[in-house]
């Protein structure tokens, strides 16, 4: 079930998140961009993990100071 919720679920819902914060990067401060940044490592290697079929111990986990962009408490 992880798995699917991955492929059809997860990797396309952050690729549209990084098509967004791409796009309105210019609205963003710096903070704001810093954690961002650790977004886009967080994307790439949470792919790169699932989709090529190796593993890199190293990828960050979901930057928690993102949730205070996105209005989360």
């Amino acid at each position: 079930m992880w798995k699917q919720q991955v492929l059809h679920r997860i990797i396309p819902n952050n690729r549209k998140i990084s098509a967004l914060l791409r796009q309105n990067r210019h609205l963003l401060k710096k903070p704001e961009l810093d954690a961002v940044d650790k977004f886009f490592l967080h994307q790439e290697g949470f792919e790169f993990n699932h989709l090529s079929g190796g593993k890199n111990k190293d990828v960050p986990l979901f930057p928690r100071e993102l949730t205070k962009l996105f209005g989360e408490k």
